[in-house]
């Protein structure tokens, strides 16, 4: 363990932008806030250059202040399909570009499950997996708006997810709140009612301490970023 110290989700993501681009093979990230009027204790997202915003069919390294924590995670979202499409504007409907739809197929054919596994042995020490479901509703110029939601929170072991416990103000699928096989997954959520309107942000990652001596940013990017770069 270092001493290194980050003061928000801001400071750690520039931070590993900073690795980045010092690499052997330089990588160019870019930082998207949240919400960038609500600095420096925003989330904040990583994602290779060049990017558009919003970025909602891109996997992300995210950074969400947690209490006195930091998640720090690979990440991807779940737009409106279906029926709800036609209230919202083209960025927050999911097509076969996003890439949830790639780890739906890497769920199914157990790669996801793999890639999980080296995850945890190069971090070593136990993954994260967090899931946060609400029921987008349009708001003016069509942008979605969760209300409510529900999150589940797992620790993975092999191929399998253990329910480590949920919160929120809403369960939408009470298959959710248990331990299941990461295979299983997609299939679950599918089951959510009107899952066509649901929003989805699952993640896998690790949490570490805000404002307190952590890993030095050239460890967290080779702990924890760098077995999910082929996905940015």
């Amino acid at each position: 363990m270092d001493s290194t110290t980050y003061s928000s989700p801001a400071a750690l993501a520039h931070a590993l932008k900073d690795v980045a681009a010092h690499l052997p093979v330089p990588m160019k990230l870019g930082i998207i806030q949240y919400d960038r009027f609500e600095a420096p204790d925003t989330p904040v997202w990583l994602l290779s250059e060049p990017y558009e915003v919003p970025a909602h069919h891109r996997a992300k390294i995210g950074i969400w202040p947690q209490d006195d924590r930091l998640f720090l995670q690979w990440c991807i979202e779940k737009g409106v399909t279906g029926a709800a499409t036609q209230n919202f504007v083209a960025q927050q409907q999911m097509d076969a570009s996003w890439a949830w739809m790639r780890w739906l197929s890497t769920l199914e054919n157990g790669a996801f499950a793999q890639q999980v596994t080296r995850a945890t042995e190069q971090a070593g020490q136990p993954l994260q997996v967090q899931l946060n479901i609400g029921l987008a509703t349009p708001r003016r110029q069509g942008h979605y708006q969760g209300l409510g939601g529900q999150q589940e929170v797992w620790q993975p072991y092999k191929t399998h997810l253990v329910h480590q416990g949920n919160t929120g103000g809403k369960v939408y699928n009470p298959d959710l709140s248990q331990s299941l096989a990461l295979s299983d997954l997609g299939e679950v959520l599918a089951r959510t009612p009107d899952y066509e309107w649901c929003w989805v942000d699952f993640g896998v990652g690790v949490c570490l301490p805000l404002g307190q001596g952590t890993f030095a940013p050239k460890q967290i990017w080779q702990q924890f970023v760098l077995p999910w770069v082929d996905w940015l």
